[in-house]
């Protein structure tokens, strides 16, 4: 299998957790991929979660961090700077 050319719908189908669950634990998804966003408000949930669980996988999504807020809805103030 040629990694480096699949496709997401490649990666994220029954055949292919099927493949890796010989040799991985669990898949580490970004949040995004298992509730989209549009407009920065959540979306339906996909079945990405629902799938890896079919093949025995944990999910551990790898952040929950908001990439969408504008610099300008950012708090401010002395404690806020970094």
């Amino acid at each position: 299998m040629e990694f480096s050319r699949l496709s997401y719908s490649e990666i994220t189908s029954y055949a292919y957790f099927h493949y890796i669950k010989q040799y991985v634990v669990g898949i580490g998804p970004w949040k995004d991929t298992i509730v989209p966003p549009i407009e920065n408000h959540p979306t339906t949930a996909t079945d990405l979660v629902a799938k890896a669980h079919a093949h025995d996988l944990q999910v551990h999504p790898y952040t929950y961090t908001n990439e969408y807020v504008s610099p300008l809805q950012l708090p401010s103030g002395p404690l806020c700077r970094v």
